[in-house]
């Protein structure tokens, strides 16, 4: 995992997990395939976003993903994604006719020294507290909490 290698090399690491809002309603008006293209094309925004060798970006139920990269900045890192949470709100959806239609995320990020935890579920569970916070705040957002 990457999490042991950036913990043997005492770098920092951010876990992030990312959730399309309201996607249900997506599904529901514009069908379940155009709703596949949506997610296949932020997956790909994603990718040419978190595109070093060493980042891993993988889909996690529905309509989540989960991003674990080094970090080396906090504050850059919040800039990072609050960059990528505006591509993805000015992104056309838009397939077989369908569309265009505005789609945002929301994000629950976590940093700290990857020696933190091997285990991906205590990641995990902070990321979506963070997460959880964003959609209770109101959506179309980055929460993100620095442990060190």
């Amino acid at each position: 995992m990457v999490q042991s290698l950036l913990a043997r090399n005492n770098s920092k690491m951010m876990y992030a997990i990312i959730d399309l809002d309201f996607f249900k309603k997506v599904n529901d008006t514009c069908g379940h395939l155009f709703g596949d293209y949506c997610l296949v094309e932020t997956s790909k925004m994603l990718k040419e976003f978190f595109n070093r060798e060493s980042d891993v970006v993988a889909r996690f139920g529905g309509e989540e993903f989960v991003v674990i990269s080094q970090c080396h900045d906090n504050q850059k890192l919040k800039a990072r994604m609050e960059y990528f949470l505006k591509r993805v709100a000015k992104h056309h959806f838009e397939n077989n006719g369908i569309g265009p239609i505005p789609i945002t995320i929301s994000v629950g990020v976590v940093t700290s020294d990857a020696g933190y935890s091997v285990k991906e579920e205590d990641w995990f569970k902070l990321a979506d507290d963070c997460l959880y916070q964003a959609k209770h705040n109101g959506r179309n957002q980055v929460k993100q909490l620095n442990l060190d």
